[in-house]
Order: structure tokens, then C-alpha cells, then sequence
């Protein structure tokens, strides 16, 4: 079968489009991955014991004030929540309000814990002494 420039441009242009629509549903999407972690001679009293990861979310909002995101984070029964670094596009950035509506929005943060990533700004991080 011969193809024509302009089929092949055609082809082309639709493979493209495809690819930016599927990159963009990819980058919006919330995903929740579910890991059994089994550890040797664990203390009984952490049996169980559910922790919750929220990571790069890279100022990604999930509808307004995060609606989406926190109806998933709301809804699961997790002992502690930890923030693995990246919530914001890049340290340069100063669009924090993504991810302090996520932190407002979110009902179990008695047991939160941040950890820095390297996208994050330094206005983030707290010395060993929590200045």
C-alpha cells in the first residue's frame, strides 16, 4: 500500500494529538496504588498499620480546592499520611495554594509527616530544631 505524503502527515498529526491528550489524562489523573509491606519481627502494635503517600503532585489541582483528591484521601482509613516531596511545579514556584487547599481539605492529619523533595521550595523545609 503506497502512502501519500498527506496521508502520512495525517497519521502523524492524529498519533500527536493522541499522545497529548493520553500525556495530559496521565498527569490529571489520581491514582491509588494499594502495597502490603510484611516486616520481620514487627511490634505487634504496629500490626496493621495503614500510611498513607501523597507524592509529586507538582501544583496538579484536582478540581476546585482539590475536590477530587480529598474525597479519595477522606475516604480511606489510613493511621498516618506522609507528603514525599514535589508538591509544587518547581522550586522557583510560588503557587502553594494547590497544595494548602489539600492540607485544609484533609480530615486524619493527626499522624502527618512532610518530607522535602527536590522540586520543593526552601520556604518548606524545617531545620532539626523546627524553625
Amino acid at each position: 500500500m503506497k502512502y501519500t505524503k498527506s496521508k502520512l502527515l495525517k497519521v502523524l498529526f492524529v498519533l500527536v494529538v493522541f499522545f497529548i491528550i493520553f500525556a495530559y489524562w496521565d498527569n490529571n489523573r489520581v491514582k491509588l496504588a494499594k502495597q502490603d509491606v510484611i516486616i520481620n519481627h514487627l511490634p505487634i502494635e504496629l500490626e496493621g498499620y495503614k500510611i498513607l503517600q501523597i507524592t509529586d503532585l507538582h501544583n496538579n489541582e484536582f478540581g476546585k480546592n482539590q475536590r477530587r483528591l480529598l474525597k479519595l484521601i477522606n475516604s480511606i482509613d489510613y493511621d498516618a499520611i506522609v507528603f514525599t516531596g514535589d508538591m509544587v511545579l518547581d522550586s522557583g514556584d510560588n503557587n502553594y495554594m494547590p497544595f494548602y487547599d489539600l492540607l485544609k481539605g484533609i480530615r486524619n492529619k493527626e499522624n502527618a509527616i512532610y518530607i522535602p523533595g527536590n522540586e520543593d521550595p526552601e520556604a518548606y523545609y524545617v531545620n532539626s530544631k523546627g524553625e
